[in-house]
Order: structure tokens, then C-alpha cells, then sequence
């Protein structure tokens, strides 16, 4: 029998809230490229996926005429659901990727103070960061979600 206190676990095929538990991460996925895409929308206006948002569009921007900077978000298979007073609380974890490739004569010399500058301190031609996430959202019964928690790790570099 379960305590009293402890939470209750929701189904991830559940109905009832504006989000069946079992879409919430490939549409987080989605989100994190673009809060302007229609997975994006679907999320309420969240500090932490502005923040991710805008740290793609500047990686974009920065590269912009030398090169490209893409960013891979793939859910982990298992999430975790529990009822709140709001709706629904899913959990999960994410595999995301951040790279960059330079065209041409174009090269990237890290600075001592990059995060990156012990494991490749020479002029890059292309590299790419891997990280693993997880990710708490919540799912109201009506409206947006929002994304409360997004812990990130990086886990593996490579650079050429």
C-alpha cells in the first residue's frame, strides 16, 4: 500500500491534461530549437528555454557567412509522471549535441578561457559538445506547458 505522502504516479498514455505525459518530450525536444516553432508554442514563456533559445540563434549568428552551428535534442525513452494540484509533473532525460563547422580558410582559436581550451587548444575547424539532460515540465489540464527544471551535463568533446 502506498503512503500516504508519496506521489501519485500518472499513466503516460493519460488524458485529461493538455498534454498526454508521453508527448511532452519530443515536443520539448522541438521547443529547444525554437520556441517560434509549433512545438514551441506549446510552451509557456519559460526563462530557461529563452535562455537555450538564444544561445542557439547567437551560435547561428556568430558562424553566419563562415560556417554553420547546429543543435540536436533526442529524448531519452523513460519518463516519469506524477499528478500535482496543476496537472501533471513529467520528467525525462535528453541526449543534445551542439556543433559548429567552419568553411573554407575559416578557423576558430579558442580562448584560455573557453571551456574547451584544454581539451583542443589550437585553431578548430569544426567541433561538437555532447551533453545529457534532464528536464521536469509541467502539464496543466488546460493551456501551455512550462519547462521547470533543465539540469545539462557535457559528457564529450571532439574537435578537428
Amino acid at each position: 500500500m502506498p503512503r500516504p505522502d508519496w506521489p501519485t504516479i500518472v499513466a503516460p498514455t493519460a488524458s485529461g491534461y493538455a498534454f498526454k505525459p508521453i508527448d511532452v518530450a519530443p515536443l520539448l525536444a522541438k521547443a529547444m530549437i525554437s520556441l517560434a516553432s509549433p512545438a514551441g508554442r506549446n510552451f509557456e514563456s519559460s526563462p530557461i528555454l529563452k535562455t537555450l533559445n538564444k544561445a542557439y540563434t547567437d551560435d547561428q549568428a556568430a558562424v553566419r557567412g563562415k560556417g554553420t552551428a547546429t543543435r540536436t535534442f533526442t529524448p531519452t525513452k523513460d519518463i516519469f509522471a506524477i499528478k500535482t494540484t496543476e496537472g501533471v509533473l513529467v520528467m525525462g532525460g535528453m541526449v543534445w549535441q551542439q556543433a559548429e563547422s567552419f568553411a573554407g580558410a575559416w578557423r576558430y582559436t579558442p580562448r584560455p578561457s573557453d571551456e574547451s581550451y584544454s581539451l583542443h587548444p589550437g585553431p578548430i575547424r569544426s567541433f561538437s559538445s555532447d551533453y545529457l539532460a534532464i528536464w521536469a515540465v509541467q502539464v496543466p489540464v488546460k493551456g501551455p506547458m512550462t519547462l521547470v527544471c533543465w539540469n545539462s551535463s557535457w559528457v564529450n568533446f571532439s574537435a578537428s
